[in-house]
């Protein structure tokens, strides 16, 4: 029937073709009988929940409602984003066979990439099914819709320690914060500086991060004696292992430093020895005159 046909009582007029024992086909006169259509199998997708963002790993997850008329088996949640930038780890999610009215719920992994866009998106599911005479079938589109967040830092870097003196070495401390949802683990860190700054232990590892927990690492620098009072960059990058194992490597971040003046380590040099020789000149002068 058409999809549009109205759920009432149809008549329908049958004809038998049939060879009677003479040989000769015949026709026999019309039968009437009726027929009530019943409602095309539908579903419905409610509690719909994601946590999807530019950049990273989330799910997309909700319940089918088997709307009726009859029970299905076999189900399948199919979801293929038509975005090339949404990935889906597995496009088909197998749920329990439900009976007119009962429900079932399904998680898909998603992952939006780099060149995705913050943004709204329309997703359609369609479930595939065997209905009551074992025929496979599938839904219309199921539509739901969800948001993308925007891109944001998987670290947060502060520098605890942010100055050092002309001249000096210095142990500097730096804050790391898992700006993400996912713990991380074995964490290494690495600095990198340019001249007047240098460094002979730039490396540090932190074997866990949990979820926006705050790890601190050090690093040793050194300040050329020369350099001029004023704030140089500190370039980090990380490497990192996530929760299924891939390793991962951040974008470069860069914090600040800030060189000063050279510790004051007493009397300058020339003036001690200009004491000296006043001192010495007056004792000179003092002897002759006694010697006199």
């Amino acid at each position: 029937m058409v999809d549009d046909a109205t759920l009432r009582a149809y008549s329908v007029d049958l004809t038998v073709n049939y060879r009677d024992i003479d040989g000769i086909d015949r026709s026999s006169r019309p039968l009437t009988t009726g027929v009530r259509p019943t409602a095309e199998q539908s579903f419905s997708v409610t509690n719909v929940s994601t946590n999807l963002r530019v950049g990273e790993e989330g799910t997309v997850s909700g319940t089918v409602v088997n709307n009726g008329p009859d029970a299905v088996t076999n189900p399948v949640v199919m979801f293929s984003p038509s975005n090339p930038n949404i990935v889906v780890d597995s496009s088909e999610y197998a749920i329990p066979d439900i009976a007119p009215g009962e429900r079932a719920n399904f998680e898909y992994t998603v992952t939006v990439s780099d060149a995705g866009s913050a943004s709204v998106q329309q997703f359609n599911l369609t479930t595939r099914y065997r209905n009551t005479r074992g025929d496979v079938q599938r839904s219309d589109g199921l539509e739901t819709r969800a948001r993308i967040e925007p891109k944001r830092d998987r670290f947060i870097i502060k520098t605890a320690t942010d100055e050092i003196a002309a001249g000096s070495d210095q142990a500097v401390t730096i804050q790391i914060t898992n700006n993400g949802e996912q713990p991380l683990q074995n964490v290494e860190a690495k600095a990198f500086v340019e001249s007047p700054l240098s460094s002979d232990n730039d490396e540090a590892i932190v074997t866990s991060l949990a979820a926006n927990e705050t790890a601190e690492v050090t690093i040793a620098l050194s300040a050329a004696s020369g350099a001029l009072p004023k704030t140089y960059p500190v370039s980090l990058d990380f490497q990192y292992e996530m929760p299924d194992g891939d390793s991962e490597v951040s974008k470069t971040y860069t914090t600040a430093i800030v060189v000063t003046e050279p510790e004051d380590s007493g009397f300058p040099l020339p003036l001690i020895l200009g004491v000296f020789v006043i001192i010495g000149v007056a004792g000179i002068g003092g002897w002759r005159r006694w010697s006199s």
